[in-house]
């Protein structure tokens, strides 16, 4: 018996596009093990949620999600409260959630998985703003602060290789680090090099400031970890 299912990709997702199978011998993979596949692509923000509500509003058993756990977030905002089964084929960059899961990150296991692994349930996490009442579920984590502005600013080239940040300003922070002169707080930027830290500054000619040297600490524990990590300004 063919079951009826929902193949949604993120064609801009991931590295290494041009090593890998193409979607569509994915989807007559599947069609082979058994699952009668409808095709559907995401072309921007909030795609694989309406694609994924539609299809599970349709009568797919399966929703099957060909990306990285950006796609993955947003399918599951149209599929919570539905009977349809979420299937991952982890084609992202970090692909955090089927690694959690401990789904196979060689594509043709994968397959196999979705077409007879079993299924089991999972809880969701759900954050609420409390001034519109939008509700935003999510799987693996939800931060605020910092940790939410860099994941906000971070461009899609920076996901591609080579490691971009190498040499390269970390999204976001300007509008986080400060950095005294003379007394006076000035906005600052913190760039990875190398895998060191090194401290960016903007001169202000209205402040004069002197030559900066910025210096690297780590602070280590008895079991011989980094613990803690400073940057110093002289």
């Amino acid at each position: 018996m063919l079951r009826k299912a929902t193949l949604i990709s993120n064609p801009k997702t991931g590295r290494y596009v041009s090593r890998r199978k193409t979607i569509q011998e994915l989807a007559s993979d599947l069609n082979a093990q058994g699952v009668e596949v409808e095709l559907k692509f995401t072309a921007g923000p909030g795609d694989a949620a309406d694609l994924a509500a539609k299809a599970a509003n349709n009568g797919s058993t399966d929703v099957i999600v060909a990306g990285g756990d950006g796609t993955i977030n947003e399918a599951i905002q149209g599929m919570v409260g539905t009977k349809s089964r979420l299937g991952i084929l982890p084609r992202g960059t970090a692909n955090v959630l089927a690694r959690e899961l401990g789904l196979p990150m060689n594509i043709d296991e994968a397959i196999n998985i979705a077409a007879h692994g079993k299924s089991r349930q999972i809880h969701f996490g759900v954050a609420v703003d409390e001034t519109t009442n939008i509700r935003r579920h999510f799987v693996l984590m939800a931060g605020i602060g910092l940790d939410a502005s860099v994941v906000q600013r971070t461009p899609p080239r920076l996901k591609k290789p080579p490691p971009a940040a190498a040499g390269a300003p970390i999204p976001g922070l300007p509008g986080w680090v400060m950095v005294r002169l003379n007394g006076v707080a000035v906005p600052g930027a913190v760039d990875v090099e190398g895998g060191a830290e090194k401290v960016r500054v903007p001169r202000e000619p209205e402040l004069d400031p002197p030559p900066i040297r910025a210096s690297a600490e780590e602070t280590t524990s008895i079991d011989g970890r980094a613990t803690e990590r400073t940057i110093a300004i002289a």
